[in-house]
């Protein structure tokens, strides 16, 4: 017998609360409790980005030993803005779905 659902998130929106209070399940979220592994995520794929190491593996996988440094850059020194939207165009420089690292 289901006894609790524990949503390791902030919110628990994903979850039929309604249901789970008829049928007398419990229900927690625990918020910020993946907060240092989502910075993590976020710092090694900024080094993935600016290291261009995507590309490097493609040529890795199709044999091809690339070991040049050409396109691969240093996150020091650069900032980490979140909504890029309100940025000129020129200050942008590598960007994923949420974030950009700019000169």
């Amino acid at each position: 017998r289901l006894m609790a659902v524990g949503a390791f998130c902030i919110g628990t929106n994903q979850i039929d609360l309604a249901e789970c209070e008829r049928r007398g399940i419990a229900v927690f979220n625990a918020p910020y409790s993946n907060t240092r592994s989502v910075v993590e995520l976020a710092i090694g794929e900024m080094i993935m980005l600016t290291r261009d190491i995507f590309t490097k593996s493609n040529k890795m996988h199709q044999g091809v030993w690339d070991k040049s440094a050409t396109n691969s850059y240093e996150i020091r020194g650069k900032k980490l803005v979140h909504n890029f939207r309100l940025l000129p165009k020129q200050w942008v420089w590598k960007f994923t779905s949420t974030m950009l690292l700019i000169n």
